[in-house]
């Protein structure tokens, strides 16, 4: 059967369910018998699932049906376990330092050095792109092999060739404190029991008085509630109701509170784009409804909020549908059919990075002890947009030595 029988008899599908069926009209059988009468020779089983499918998109546009394969993998990615080379990575003076290897992970085996600056993966300089990128390259959803290319302390360059292993890759990919007492806090998702270890991290900084968070919630995941409420519940009151969540005819409910006992003084830039998903993406909308100490930069989020789940169907498939709502301390209801809109929407390409060749000015002698913090901050921002306007809104507000966004104070 071609594409165009098939787009024809889903097309026909969907009008006769959208509009035909209160006129009593199976545009679907009656595309089927004109087919037949025809003569014209078509897969049944493949347009019966082209039309299943287009039903099921018809109700939520993020919706699929999925075997038992894709489940399996997906499950395993929202859970944090992905194909990696075990590696934590630091972000210093433009390059990116492995700090850490997990023990038995395939960098170790395959020869990796610790403190050893990554220069290409796979070919691809990655010297001037976001931190994001090289995560995205170390990592894979499916088996994989990279052929890296590294610096060693000695100044020695290296190569390994690494078989990427099905791993979990933790909550947390960087944690670090830029200049200026900016902290910088990378997630991977919200993942179980992940809360805890979040919260400490971030009221340590906040006790510690530092300047701001910035808190990246770019490409991650997750499903976990609880953690979304510990981390969000930080910047709000004791008790406060954070969001709501409900079935689809809102008769079962579970609310989520702040259980802080003191919200944390920390300014907070949250960073998302269009593959925050999961339990992050919830956790960038409670905390922009929250209104108190946090700002959303980035982009449109794709409208997941961890409110999917997979229903097994008879044949051995899954659907993957929305099945629940949340609604938000602003009384915003999720349903899945739009993501959150930053309050700064904003994408990579629209800031210009610094030349290449002036990286690394504050290394030139007499450079003003300022001067050189400032471009030190510059060199951890550039080739990402969004996180060079959040380090901007952060810097601004301690230049007016505000402790929250929206107060006085």
């Amino acid at each position: 059967m071609t594409l165009r029988i098939i787009i024809v008899i889903v097309s026909f599908f969907v009008v006769g369910v959208a509009s035909g069926q209160n006129q009593n009209v199976d545009s679907f059988k009656e595309v089927q018998d004109l087919l037949e009468k025809t003569g014209i020779d078509y897969d049944h089983a493949a347009a019966r699932d082209a039309a299943t499918l287009a039903m099921v998109k018809s109700v939520d546009r993020l919706a699929d049906i999925v075997g038992e394969e894709d489940h399996k993998r997906l499950v395993k990615r929202f859970a944090g376990t992905w194909y990696d080379a075990g590696m934590r990575l630091t972000h210093t003076n433009g390059r990116f330092r492995v700090s850490y290897m997990d023990p038995g992970s395939p960098a170790v085996r395959g020869g990796v050095r610790v403190r050893s600056d990554i220069l290409e993966v796979d070919g691809e300089d990655v010297a001037a792109v976001r931190i994001g990128r090289v995560i995205e390259l170390l990592r894979s959803a499916e088996p994989a092999r990279r052929m890296i290319k590294l610096l060693d302390e000695s100044d020695e360059v290296y190569e390994v060739e690494l078989i990427l292993d099905a791993m979990p890759v933790g909550t947390v990919e960087m944690k670090t404190v830029f200049p200026r007492d900016l902290c910088y806090l990378k997630l991977n998702g919200l993942y179980k029991d992940s809360g805890k270890e979040l919260v400490r991290i971030i009221r340590r900084w906040s006790d510690a008085g530092k300047s701001g968070l910035i808190l990246d919630l770019r490409d991650a995941n997750g499903k976990d509630l609880d953690s979304v409420r510990a981390v969000a519940g930080l910047f709000t009151p004791e008790s406060e109701l954070l969001f709501e969540v409900s079935n689809q005819v809102g008769d079962e409910k579970k609310e989520f509170r702040s259980g802080n006992e003191e919200p944390a003084s920390l300014p907070t830039m949250v960073l998302v784009n269009e593959c925050t998903r999961g339990a992050a993406e919830l956790l960038a909308a409670t905390l922009q409804a929250a209104g108190r100490g946090a700002m959303v930069l980035g982009e449109e989020t794709p409208g997941d909020f961890a409110l999917r789940e997979f229903m097994p169907l008879s044949d051995g498939d899954y659907l993957y549908i929305t099945s629940r709502k949340v609604t938000l301390l602003n009384e915003r209801e999720l349903d899945g059919k739009s993501g959150i809109i930053p309050d700064v929407v904003l994408a990579d390409a629209d800031i210009d990075s610094p030349a290449r060749g002036a990286r690394f000015r504050s290394a030139r002698p007499g450079t003003r002890e300022e001067d050189a913090i400032d471009e030190a901050l510059q060199v951890r921002a550039q080739n990402d947009a969004i996180l060079q306007r959040a380090v901007d809104v952060l810097l601004g507000l301690k230049a007016l030595n505000l402790h929250a966004l929206g107060t006085n104070e």
